[in-house]
């Protein structure tokens, strides 16, 4: 079992382990009690996890608010321990419904977009985007393992799908968090601020994808207030994204070892014919 006393002695810290979080899927947190207080160390035993690194790195070069990161390696982060913190408190389920935290969520989230997409017209050619699942192979590869072969569904994508690509391709990306939950939210104690942790899926994408992952989890007045203090967002996206996100979805579930619990709402939106008639009647 590794101890994190490897990767603390290459940055440099003296530290013991006092309580493993989780370790799966390449990925090990464990809590640390170091020289610099009670801290949080982040492993990543796979090039693709290691994103993350970067992915601090960059919130910080654009001022996008994140957990302080006290120390790293090229597979590793030390970063601030939430739970001792005199300013932030990990997330709770309750905090879905309370409308101060759904404000201070849309101000995280718009300027991550608004930072954000100035970086990706630079930067982003080869950045992660979920959307890009979306692909002839993955299609053929999505009809075949979801034995559904004979839906109808496929026969519109046949007639259809290349030009709803197009007309994705198109839309302007930005950053975009991709992977909200209520475990991944970080409050401030007087709830007037809010953001995300957990970097591990941050890439390019269309905004309305962002706002969409938000309001399926926070309560219907919570999603409101959203929303409004988001602001504005381009519509051809909320009208796309309800054919991409089941897409996308069923995507990453069919990868999974275990098909797992979630995958079963885009399935049944597949098989219910939802999704051909959304793409048959789509105005591209």
């Amino acid at each position: 079992m590794n101890n994190g006393q490897e990767e603390l002695k290459q940055m440099g810290v003296k530290g013991q382990l006092k309580e493993v979080l989780s370790d799966k899927d390449g990925i090990r947190v464990l809590r640390m009690q170091t020289e610099l207080g009670s801290a949080i160390l982040k492993i990543f035993d796979t090039p693709e996890h290691r994103r993350e690194i970067t992915n601090y790195h960059l919130l910080q070069t654009l001022g996008i608010p994140h957990l302080q990161v006290l120390k790293q390696t090229e597979t590793a982060l030390l970063l601030e321990d939430v739970l001792e913190s005199p300013l932030w408190r990990l997330g709770q389920k309750e905090d879905l419904a309370d409308q101060q935290i759904a404000r201070s969520l849309a101000t995280w989230y718009r300027q991550l977009h608004k930072k954000g997409s100035d970086y990706v017209k630079e930067h982003g050619k080869e950045m992660y985007e979920e959307t890009s699942l979306i692909n002839h192979e993955n299609m053929i590869w999505l009809r075949e393992v979801s034995h559904t072969q004979n839906l109808d569904f496929w026969n519109v994508w046949q007639e259809k799908g290349a030009q709803f690509q197009s007309v994705l391709a198109e839309l302007p990306r930005t950053l975009t968090y991709n992977d909200f939950f209520w475990t991944n939210l970080v409050v401030s104690h007087d709830s007037q601020r809010a953001m995300m942790f957990d970097y591990n899926l941050l890439g390019k994408g269309f905004v309305y994808s962002d706002l969409s992952n938000v309001l399926s989890s926070l309560s219907e007045e919570a999603g409101k207030v959203f929303l409004n203090a988001y602001g504005p967002f381009d519509p051809r996206e909320e009208v796309l994204n309800r054919i991409t996100s089941p897409l996308v979805g069923l995507i990453l579930a069919y990868r999974r070892e275990k098909f797992p619990s979630w995958g079963n709402e885009p399935l049944e939106q597949l098989k219910s014919g939802e999704l051909a008639t959304l793409l048959q009647h789509l105005q591209l």
